[in-house]
């Protein structure tokens, strides 16, 4: 599948990013897009834009999966256990963070006077 990026120099030693956004899930920028999407489709629903919205998730799909190979290809064993770890859509270890952390705070402030 030919994109935008094909045309983009890659650098001689790459370096897997699991920092930032990308600690949260494996495709931040598609994620971003699609809710976009999603909010245009609310704003104004009616069948093209929905058939436009599901259009640009499977495309999406098929370009986030495409680019996954290319990084298992590359990056090896370390890609594969950040992909075990962080899921590729919904940032669900974001929520579990959140919660977690405000679940202490709760806590602290129990014990605390």
């Amino acid at each position: 599948m030919r994109t935008i990026c094909n045309n983009i120099k890659e650098r001689e030693n790459p370096k897997l990013v699991k920092s930032g956004a990308y600690n949260f899930c494996r495709h931040p920028c598609y994620l971003a897009q699609t809710l976009v999407g999603i909010g245009f489709t609310m704003m104004g629903p009616a069948i093209d834009t929905a058939l436009a919205l599901v259009s640009y998730i499977g495309l999406t799909e098929l370009t986030a999966r495409t680019e996954e190979r290319k990084n298992e290809l590359q990056f090896g064993e370390e890609y594969k256990s950040y992909t075990k770890a962080v899921p590729r859509w919904l940032p669900t270890n974001l929520v579990s963070k959140t919660y977690n952390s405000i679940k202490q705070r709760i806590a602290s402030r129990k014990d605390s006077p």
